[in-house]
């Protein structure tokens, strides 16, 4: 089972706060990942309700295979990008 983004997101800034070296470097880089995390979240959402079913949420051709269930798989054609309906 995979976790959602936003738990994700929570256990890394749990660990940046929890986890301790001297120089912080650790800290740091959780705390980064936790921030990018959330901006490519936060892109992608944006991307998938500008969207057209249809289109690639990464390259935004109009070559995607969209099954018609949840839990298939899709593919762009365009740029080999898959993924899962949810």
């Amino acid at each position: 089972m995979r976790s959602s983004t936003e738990t994700l997101i929570t256990a890394l800034r749990v660990l940046a706060q929890e986890i301790h070296c001297e120089d912080g470097t650790a800290q740091a880089a959780l705390s980064e990942a936790a921030d990018r995390l959330e901006e490519l979240d936060a892109i992608a959402s944006t991307i998938g309700a500008k969207s057209n079913p249809g289109d690639c949420p990464v390259c935004g051709t109009m070559t995607v295979s969209w099954p018609s269930g949840s839990g298939e798989k899709w593919a762009c054609g365009n740029c080999g990008t898959t993924g899962v309906i949810q």
